[in-house]
């Protein structure tokens, strides 16, 4: 492809982004050289069901203690629950991480220190608290499915 049909792509692709989002549509652009993938929130949510399923699978056929990635279940539910508008309790995170429950906590923690992951006390029940997905966190796995999607 010649350097002026890659501009023209690329113009084309940031018009559409450009269009996309002024019309109330998330979507994330990954330029790679003169590929480009964009990434709805449809096509992201389906990546990250996609990781799961691959992750359940493994499960299926051998022993789950080889598969071990509490920190990056959490990372995949928590942006699952964004997109999707939910929210995430400690609790729930504690659980998504399919580790036991102190060690879901512990990553948690470690998330937190890295900077990927918010604490927030519920305002109706002091008990509870919820996170959320840092900006910096959502950007990079963004960065990250996107980067899939240039791979397909």
């Amino acid at each position: 492809m010649r350097s002026s049909e890659a501009e023209a792509i690329n113009q084309i692709a940031a018009f559409i982004e450009d269009f996309m989002s002024k019309s109330g549509h998330e979507v994330s652009a990954k330029r790679k050289g003169e590929k480009s993938a964009f990434c709805f929130e449809n096509q992201l949510l389906s990546f990250i069901r996609q990781e799961v399923s691959k992750q359940e699978l493994r499960r299926k056929y051998l022993p789950a203690e080889l598969f071990g990635e509490p920190g990056w279940n959490i990372l995949l539910d928590l942006f699952e629950c964004t997109l999707r508008g939910r929210p995430v309790s400690v609790s729930d995170a504690s659980v998504a991480s399919q580790a036991p429950p102190t060690t879901g906590l512990r990553w948690v923690q470690r998330l937190e220190e890295l900077g990927l992951l918010e604490r927030h006390r519920s305002p109706s029940d002091a008990r509870v608290n919820y996170l959320t997905l840092t900006e910096h966190a959502q950007r990079q796995l963004r960065a990250y499915f996107n980067s899939l999607a240039a791979e397909l």
